[in-house]
C-alpha cells in the first residue's frame, strides 16, 4: 500500500471468493495505508498537473531513474526506486521485516521544485474543495519553479478551449537577504469561481545561521486593477528544522490561487 500509493492509478482490489484483504482488517495495515493515502490525497494536484504534462507533452508520469539523469549509467539497472515527475523520488521498503533501505542518489544539482499540494479527504470531490499549500524546495542557489492544472474533471481535452481550467506557474527566486515566491497565472477565472485558495507557504533549504526578520506578501492584481494599487499585508511565519537547512513557514496566506502574487520572505543573520 505504501509503495502503490505513489502509482499514477492506485486502488486496493481483490476479486470473488478469494481471501479477504480490505485494509481495515489489521490495524497496523490501516495506520499504514490511512497515512500513505492522505500523503496520495495531499499530492493530488501534483500528479494531475503530471498528468497534463503527459497529455500535451508525451512525458511520462512515473519514471526510472536514467530518465532524468541518463549520463549516470549507475541508474541503469535501478529498478527499485523511481521518481514521480521531477520532484517526488519515491525509494519503498520491499524486504520484508527490514526496518531501513539503501537509496542511490544520482550526483549533481538536483533542480528546485515548487509542489502545489491540498488537503486530506475522505474524497476526491471534498479534497479538492480544501485550502492549498505550495511546498518549495529550493536549489543551491535557492532557486525553485512548479506550476499546477486544474479543470473540471470532465472535459476530455485537457487545457483545451474554454474556461474550465486555470494553470498557474511558480516561482521562487533569492534575494539579498532573502526569497520571493511568485505565481504567473494563465486563464485564472476558472480558479476564481472555485474559489481556491492559497492557505501556506513552505520553505525548504535555507540555510541554518538565518532568522526570520520580515515576512510582507504583496498579492498582486492583474495587469488592469494592479493600475489602482495593491494590497500589502503582514504575515505570521516561523523558523524550524535543524542540521545544516531551516524550514521556513508562513501561514494564514489566503491567497487567491486565480491571481498573480508575489510572497517575499525576508530574511537576516543571526
Amino acid at each position: 500500500m505504501q509503495l502503490g500509493a505513489f502509482y499514477p492509478f492506485a486502488r486496493d482490489h481483490s476479486v470473488k471468493n478469494s481471501i479477504r484483504r480490505e485494509l481495515y482488517l489489521w490495524d497496523s495495515v490501516a495506520t499504514s495505508a490511512r497515512k500513505v493515502l492522505g500523503l496520495r490525497y495531499r499530492l493530488l494536484p501534483y500528479l494531475y498537473t503530471l498528468m497534463y504534462e503527459a497529455y500535451r507533452k508525451g512525458i511520462p508520469i512515473a519514471q526510472p531513474l536514467f530518465f532524468s539523469f541518463p549520463e549516470d549509467k549507475m541508474t541503469y539497472h535501478i529498478n527499485s526506486q523511481f521518481l514521480i515527475g521531477k520532484g517526488v523520488m519515491v525509494t519503498p521498503i520491499l524486504q520484508s521485516g527490514a526496518n531501513t533501505v539503501d537509496a542511490y542518489i544520482p550526483s549533481g544539482n538536483w533542480e528546485g521544485n515548487i509542489l502545489a499540494m491540498q488537503g486530506e479527504a475522505m474524497t476526491t470531490k471534498v479534497a479538492r474543495r480544501t485550502p492549498f499549500e505550495l511546498l518549495v524546495v529550493v536549489d543551491e542557489n535557492g532557486n525553485s519553479s512548479g506550476q499546477v492544472f486544474l479543470d473540471d474533471g470532465e472535459d476530455v481535452e485537457m487545457g483545451g478551449e474554454g474556461n474550465k481550467w486555470t494553470l498557474v506557474k511558480f516561482y521562487c527566486e533569492k534575494t539579498g537577504n532573502g526569497v520571493v515566491v511568485r505565481s504567473e497565472v494563465v486563464n485564472g477565472e476558472f480558479a476564481l469561481i472555485e474559489k481556491w485558495v492559497i492557505d501556506k507557504v513552505t520553505i525548504l533549504g535555507l540555510r541554518k545561521g538565518t532568522r526570520m526578520m520580515k515576512l510582507r506578501g504583496h498579492e498582486l492584481y492583474n495587469e488592469v486593477e494592479a493600475k489602482s494599487g495593491q494590497r500589502t499585508m503582514t504575515i505570521a511565519g516561523k523558523l524550524s528544522g535543524g542540521g545544516e537547512f531551516v524550514i521556513a513557514e508562513v501561514s494564514g496566506l489566503s491567497l487567491l490561487l486565480g491571481k498573480t502574487f508575489k510572497l517575499e520572505v525576508k530574511l537576516r543573520q543571526s
